[in-house]
């Protein structure tokens, strides 16, 4: 069994804030318990493999 990762796990992982996290962790299927997304670790490494980058794009203000 994989481990699940939260968005406090990601921003860790990339050394950036919660906003660049959650932009990562919506990019994938996530799983949610409760309000709190996780994400499979393989399945990370795997979108991470597969498109050689994440790209993020913010949401335009309104």
């Amino acid at each position: 069994m994989t481990r699940k990762l939260r968005w406090q796990d990601i921003a860790q992982m990339f050394s950036c804030g919660r906003s660049k996290a959650l932009l990562i962790v919506h990019q994938m299927r996530a799983t949610y318990v409760g309000r709190t997304p996780f994400v499979d670790e393989d399945e990370l490494e795997a979108f991470i493999r597969e498109h050689g980058e994440i790209k993020l794009a913010w949401p335009k203000r309104i």
